[in-house]
């Protein structure tokens, strides 16, 4: 089934994180995790994304209302559909004039938010390491859709979890999702990387996003 989408553009949804005086977090740390994420794949592939997000159908027509920052709000609290396998789609701008289409032209992501904190029976490692050998069990094939993993944890020695560890855990020989990504921050860095197919890693500067 096509999905209806509406786009807001990076830098209106980086206005709304400063006013809402929003952090890695916060209530909203997907959709802080969604604008690195962009902001990383212009990096990797040398153009600009807006984001765009799955809406309900029946609200389609009240699109051009609400397209703007100061109403971004409204588009989460009332236009966003969280009945669908795709989380976001990451649109080039140069697919600006059809970004509104019934068929996104970007790539399609799921986020999945990871908790753990000091003193947990389970680590963040062992969590995500069970989390993602189920999947392959109960989600069926997702073509074109990346997997991003989104580390809410306490940081320790400079990072919030240790991925090698994970990747080293992983059992299953193929999985539904292209690709299984992550986004782990805090208050000075933020780091990317692919824990599958491939792995590595890549930390940045808070300051150069």
């Amino acid at each position: 089934m096509k999905t209806p989408v509406l786009s807001i553009p990076i830098e209106d949804l980086e206005q709304f994180l400063r006013d809402q005086k929003l952090n890695f977090s916060s209530k909203h740390i997907e959709l802080i995790a969604s604008v690195f994420l962009a902001k990383f794949q212009a990096i990797q592939h040398g153009e600009e994304y807006c984001i765009a997000f799955p809406v309900k159908e029946k609200l389609r027509r009240d699109f051009g209302r609400h397209e703007h920052g100061d109403d971004i709000q409204v588009v989460l609290d009332y236009f966003v559909e969280e009945n669908t396998p795709h989380d976001l789609y990451l649109v080039p701008v140069r697919q600006i004039p059809k970004r509104d289409s019934s068929t996104p032209g970007g790539h399609a992501f799921q986020l999945k938010r990871l908790i753990s904190r000091h003193g947990d029976a389970d680590s963040v490692e062992s969590k995500t390491i069970e989390f993602l050998n189920n999947i392959p069990s109960k989600y069926g094939k997702t073509p074109h859709t990346t997997l991003v993993l989104v580390f809410e944890t306490e940081v320790r020695d400079g990072q919030s979890a240790n991925l090698k560890e994970i990747r080293d855990g992983l059992t299953f020989d193929s999985f539904p999702f292209e690709y299984v990504l992550f986004v782990a921050g805090d208050d000075e860095t933020i780091t990317f990387g692919e824990l599958w197919p491939a792995f590595g890693t890549k930390t940045y500067a808070r300051a150069d996003f």
